[in-house]
């Protein structure tokens, strides 16, 4: 998504209003973008989602993302910090294999999140576990 600006110099500002309009036509065509590249993933992604219903996980779709690489990153689950706690074990009992596993502190938190990367065949991504939620994990390390 751009920043830049919709005046030029020789021109007077645009309204507003319209600057606006531009922007979020902007920001849904990349957002389509993004999700016609995600397409063959998200298939390989849907054998998952019985065992994460069962489990009553449910994903944003606006934490969906690829940004442009081959792993799709799956947000943060801010409203559930045990959420994907839960996800990486529904992945991963799912057959999906812990490809790497790192902890990392943030600058606000006693706890260490860890960001995982689960690999299926061609089904990359990348997920992090807040650090409340760590003790939920029942995944081996790496394999």
């Amino acid at each position: 998504m751009s920043s830049r600006s919709t005046t030029r110099r020789d021109e007077s500002p645009k309204p507003l209003g319209e600057q606006m309009l531009a922007f979020e036509h902007e920001r849904h065509a990349d957002r389509l973008a993004a999700i016609k590249r995600m397409g063959a993933r998200l298939v390989l992604l849907d054998a998952f989602t019985p065992a994460m219903a069962a489990a009553g996980i449910a994903l944003n779709m606006d934490e969906v993302n690829d940004w442009g690489g081959k792993t799709v990153y799956i947000g943060s689950g801010s409203v559930d910090h045990k959420r994907n706690a839960k996800l990486v074990n529904v992945l991963v009992a799912g057959g999906m294999r812990v490809a790497e596993r790192r902890e990392h502190a943030r600058s606000f938190s006693t706890f260490k999140d860890v960001r995982f990367e689960l690999v299926k065949g061609r089904l990359r991504l990348s997920i992090c576990v807040d650090g409340r939620a760590t003790h939920l994990l029942e995944v081996p390390a790496c394999a």
